[in-house]
């Protein structure tokens, strides 16, 4: 039995892990999978980590791609997905129709809290642009992690809305935390992440490496992250 390492960005944790159960019966090899937020995935490989398979967002890939840590002719997509609103399961959700609905839903909420990684940047973005952080002030938070964020949502006093990429939140419902998806980000403040896949430069097994990597582009993957998300 051959042991492959994974280093994905959490925000498609659970999708990458239930395709690694599926490799793993169909080849009676074990994947090792660590998550971490993409600009940590990035970091930690340009720093000289060795892994057999990366998995980031596009941008993190170019910079991996341009250093050489990265077999570029593996390189695929393994789905797109955007940004979206979560709030805490059994409540209203908010009108979320427009830029200005969505400004307005935020100003009424309790607290507003996104995270650190990828899409904690586009949603610190947004909050600027929306002038959200002048007007809602100590009421918005910045959350270390992912998990955070969810646990900030779903226990926080009164209405807490987060901010976060649309994988995540339904990973989160779907692994039964207190969370639900409110809705999108309106299409004019909209930001979509297209996540990619490759097989590791330093990859000690790189041939079923590639098996892995091909292994995204099956049918039945497709179909298990399109439900989780990603397009």
């Amino acid at each position: 039995m051959t042991i492959l390492t994974v280093l994905s960005a959490g925000a498609i944790r659970r999708s990458v892990a239930k395709v690694a159960q599926l490799f793993e019966r169909a080849t009676g090899n074990r994947v090792s999978t660590e998550f971490a937020p993409a600009p940590q995935v990035r970091s930690r490989l340009l720093a000289g980590e060795i892994v057999d398979v990366v998995i980031a967002s596009a941008g993190a890939l170019d910079a991996l791609a341009k250093e050489s840590k990265i077999a570029v002719q593996t390189r695929a997509v393994v789905g797109r997905t955007g940004m979206a609103v979560m709030m805490r399961r059994g409540a209203s959700a908010p009108d979320l129709s427009s830029a200005e609905a969505f400004r307005q839903a935020m100003l009424e909420a309790d607290a507003l809290v996104y995270n650190e990684g990828s899409s904690g940047a586009h949603a610190a973005k947004i909050v600027d642009r929306l002038g959200l952080r002048e007007a809602m002030g100590s009421r918005i938070r910045v959350a270390k992690r992912g998990a955070d964020l969810v646990e900030a949502v779903a226990t926080g006093s009164g209405r807490v809305l987060g901010l976060a990429q649309l994988t995540s939140v339904l990973d989160q419902a779907d692994k039964g935390e207190a969370v639900a998806l409110a809705g999108l980000f309106p299409d004019e403040i909209q930001n979509v992440t297209s996540y990619e896949i490759a097989v590791s430069a330093a990859s000690l097994e790189p041939k079923l490496a590639g098996d892995l990597v091909r292994a995204f582009a099956t049918p039945e993957v497709k179909q298990l992250l399109a439900a989780a998300g990603l397009d």
